[in-house]
């Protein structure tokens, strides 16, 4: 039971990082983000499946919008470098809104 708290929390805690570099690099960025921009903000600090997960609940909750132009990955450490990635349009007050409501 305790590992399992300790899993919940530590989803939570990575969840809270991973949203608050894709606003950060979306604000950056007029709104348009890819893994390439807020990568090196997480790396190391959250588990990296949890960043898949993240991204697809921004998806289907309709806050990041998958965008007709790919870019190629500049992800070498993780063995990714040139593959093509998705680059999304973000709703920027929504994905505020969420931060602020995971922070109460």
């Amino acid at each position: 039971m305790t590992q399992q708290l300790e899993l919940l929390s530590s989803t939570d805690a990575d969840r809270t990082v991973i949203l608050t570099a894709i606003l950060t690099a979306a604000r950056t960025n007029g709104g348009v983000v890819s893994a390439n921009d807020y990568r090196e903000a997480i790396r190391g600090r959250v588990h990296p499946k949890h960043v898949g997960l993240v991204t697809k609940e921004l998806i289907r909750r309709k806050i990041l919008h998958v965008r007709d132009m790919a870019v190629r990955s500049n992800d070498e450490i993780g063995g990714n470098r040139g593959r093509l990635i998705d680059t999304y349009r973000c709703d920027l007050p929504a994905l505020t809104a969420l931060i602020a409501e995971g922070e109460r």
